[in-house]
């Protein structure tokens, strides 16, 4: 079929941009929730403190002093209890990759940058596409309010993953760029905890008006 590479190159840019997209975690808070001091626990499985959790507690310290420091809807402190308006961050699993994993990597982004373009110039198409896959390292993450906050308990839990690029190097050059993010990945959930705060909170005012 004469339209057939450009419905390829559509089909591959359609899943590509698909599985790019993701949602950060979504928080939702009791119509009675207030908060003026938010707590914030780091948990771990005990073989990662040393991998990562260390890293973990220099940044987020870091990362409060910064967000006090500025005008937010509340302040944030170090806790070692998230049963009362907490949050509660628990690292359970960290994935670096593999020389195997940077090695299809390589071979898929062989195909997609030069195989797919070239099929589509031969072929005449229209348009020419093309992708990259990157091999990364990730650390699986788990967010949980405290029970007085949470609106469901189903709605407590959420899984966030911190991602980091892994071309190419060993193990420890892979670590050193994946601690680079944590400060990043702990921006992003905070200020979403507190963007889903505020929202709901104006929401909750209106239905009481």
């Amino acid at each position: 079929m004469k339209n057939s590479p450009l419905k390829l190159a559509l089909g591959l840019l359609c899943c590509f941009c698909l599985f790019s997209c993701t949602k950060g975690p979504a928080f939702y808070f009791k119509k009675e929730a207030k908060i003026k001091k938010l707590g914030v626990q780091l948990a771990y499985e005990d073989s990662l403190y040393e991998i990562l959790g260390a890293e973990y507690d220099f940044q987020l310290n870091h990362y409060i002093e910064n967000f006090n420091s500025k005008t937010h809807a509340f302040t944030l402190y170090r806790t070692e209890n998230s049963d009362s308006c907490a949050l509660k961050i628990r690292i359970y699993r960290v994935r670096l990759a593999t020389a195997k994993d940077q090695m299809k990597a390589t071979a898929i982004s062989t195909l997609g940058v030069i195989a797919l373009p070239a099929a589509l110039i031969l072929a005449q198409s229209p348009i020419v596409v093309w992708f990259w896959v990157r091999p990364r390292n990730v650390s699986y993450t788990e967010l949980s309010l405290s029970p007085d906050l949470a609106n469901h308990p189903t709605k407590r839990f959420k899984l966030a993953r911190l991602y980091s690029n892994a071309y190419y190097g060993g193990e420890k050059r892979q670590l050193k760029k994946h601690k680079r993010k944590v400060y990043t990945h702990l921006d992003k959930i905070l200020r979403t905890v507190e963007h889903n705060y505020l929202a709901q909170r104006k929401i909750y005012e209106r239905k009481r008006w």
